[in-house]
């Protein structure tokens, strides 16, 4: 329904009801705002002989455009933000508020009862909902961080020791959140009403993270392996709308690119992680995997669909720069925590109903991981010798490699099932 829609004015007619606007246009209550209008005209018509029919506030009309077209954007929220609506806001606020009440604090409660960012872009103009943070920002500050890390390391040439501080905690802290968001995107999928779906959930996750930490200690070059190329899959997803070229292109680098400026260096990584035997071959097929990945970005650049993507060329040089003047975990942290993990938490929070909660149950499953990984960490440590860099690779690597199985399952459910399609065309922004 049109924002005030109202039909055409005519001469000597004075329109009053549906045709006088009286529908409440983000909700359709009409029957007491047509007794209220109603009751102005008569009042006006007895007072000055003139019929007068009211228009709603400027205020109320524009919180009802912009609500209007947060639900033309994304119309598949409209159910989850309906629900927040009527859950969130006290029921006296919320009936006053639907018949028509001009009250600041009736106003104030349904507000505070919605998610604020879709609204919030929507005031502003902004038609691009499942988008949170614009691409340019993300680039902005991967390269950025990939500048700072550079200068950091080419100023104090950090051991293994050190970057192994910096990449455990850097993933913890700025990695985990974006994964930390699977039950929230779970309960977009499936009914998850009570405390028992919850649990059945969380049971079928951990148990299938379960399953590839006993296949790392049955067959550990075998997982070491797959790890490798469902990662690599996986991240092709932070090129998902820049075509397949990009996407093949953007997921070989991500995982291969470092491999081949330091082969040595991380066949000794991925003895810590799997058998020494299978390391070499490992880490090589990794560089050549980054080798085809490079040779499809040439390729995608030579030969454009639709003109030359600016942003995946800036992105995948800066990856490329990245691996070649970086040690690989300081070059990994960067790319894991400041590309992939924040364009999966901002385009995954775009489209969830409530932002906040999302945030918090994000927040609490982060602690409860990171508990779950100091104690790992603590169990690899007691008893071995002093240098404890290698327990803290198996925990990051091995920790990752569990968790990110199930969280890209459910990534690829919930990016087909959820994000809505703009305009006619699929979402630009894939979680």
């Amino acid at each position: 329904m049109e924002v005030g829609y109202r039909d055409p004015a005519t001469p000597s007619v004075t329109h009053i009801g549906l045709a006088g606007g009286a529908a409440r246009p983000s909700t359709g209550y009409a029957f007491q705002r047509i007794q209220a209008q109603t009751e102005a005209v008569t009042r006006s018509l007895l007072r000055d002989g003139v019929p007068r029919v009211p228009r709603d506030p400027a205020m109320g009309r524009f919180m009802d455009s912009v609500f209007l077209r947060v639900l033309q954007a994304t119309p598949d929220r409209g159910p989850a933000l309906f629900e927040a609506l009527f859950h969130n806001t006290p029921a006296d606020r919320l009936e006053r508020f639907l018949s028509g009440s001009t009250r600041p604090d009736d106003r104030l409660s349904v507000m505070a009862s919605l998610p604020p960012v879709p609204f919030l872009r929507a005031a502003a103009g902004g038609h691009d909902m499942p988008t949170l943070m614009p691409r340019t920002v993300q680039t902005t500050i991967f390269a950025t961080g990939l500048l700072v890390m550079i200068t950091l390391h080419a100023g104090l040439s950090l051991d293994l020791w050190a970057q192994v501080l910096i990449l455990a905690p850097a993933v913890a802290l700025l990695g985990l959140p974006h994964g930390a968001l699977d039950l929230p995107m779970a309960k977009a999928i499936w009914p998850l009403r009570g405390w028992r779906d919850r649990a059945v959930f969380f049971a079928s996750y951990l148990a299938l993270a379960g399953t590839i930490g006993v296949l790392w200690w049955v067959a550990p070059a075998a997982a070491l392996a797959a790890f490798l190329a469902y990662s690599a899959f996986h991240f092709s997803g932070d090129w998902q709308d820049d075509g397949t070229a990009w996407r093949m292109a953007g997921g070989l680098s991500a995982i291969g690119a470092p491999v081949v400026f330091h082969t040595a260096d991380v066949a000794q990584i991925f003895a810590v992680l799997g058998p020494v035997t299978s390391a070499g071959i490992i880490a090589q097929g990794t560089a050549l995997a980054g080798i085809v990945g490079a040779s499809v970005a040439v390729f995608a650049v030579i030969v454009p669909r639709g003109g030359l993507a600016r942003l995946p060329l800036v992105e995948l040089g800066a990856i490329w720069i990245g691996a070649a003047l970086l040690p690989p975990l300081l070059y990994f942290a960067v790319y894991f925590c400041l590309l992939h993990s924040l364009r999966h938490l901002t385009g995954t929070l775009a489209v969830l109903p409530d932002q906040r909660a999302a945030l918090g149950g994000a927040a609490a499953i982060t602690g409860v991981t990171l508990c779950g990984a100091a104690t790992g960490l603590i169990l690899l440590t007691v008893g071995a010798p002093g240098d404890v860099t290698g327990p803290v690779l198996e925990v990051v690597f091995i920790g990752l490699a569990a968790l990110t199985v199930p969280h890209m399952l459910l990534v690829e459910r919930f990016s087909m099932g959820w994000v809505t399609p703009v305009h006619g065309s699929r979402s630009s922004r894939r979680i």
